[in-house]
């Protein structure tokens, strides 16, 4: 009995790991925004890693080159100063979530309709089998 509750643990932590479901999409969106809510967003600068496209997409993928050449004015990247523009939004400062980037609205907004759009097919699977998760 112990092997299948360590089985059925394993699974739900791939799941949880690949963003597999609709549940584990809810599950990880819904951290991620309780973490951002709870850690201050000037404490995100101490990270080691300040932006996963600016040290990892762009030295790995584009060799070191700017993938928007012409779009972005020396290459700015829109992804870079997201987390702590949505952690600074989450603590109600929205003058520093603006000055992190410009684009925290419509990531908001799009992080909201992943999840609300995610519940309601994690409301609808539990309507239709009973079970919260698939095993």
């Amino acid at each position: 009995m112990g092997s299948i509750n360590f089985k059925k643990f394993k699974l739900f932590i791939s799941d949880l790991i690949s963003f597999g479901s609709a549940q584990a999409i809810s599950i990880n969106l819904i951290l991620i925004i309780l973490i951002l809510a709870i850690m201050p967003a000037p404490d995100l600068g101490y990270l080691p890693v300040r932006s996963l496209y600016g040290s990892f997409v762009i030295p790995y993928i584009f060799n070191n080159s700017c993938p928007a050449e012409g779009i972005f004015a020396n290459c700015g990247f829109y992804s870079i100063g997201q987390t702590r523009a949505l952690s600074s939004l989450l603590h109600g400062d929205f003058d520093s979530a603006y000055g992190y980037n410009k684009l925290i609205l419509i990531l908001l907004t799009a992080l909201l309709a992943v999840l609300a759009f995610n519940l309601f097919k994690s409301y609808k699977f539990h309507k239709k089998t009973g079970k919260i998760f698939n095993y």
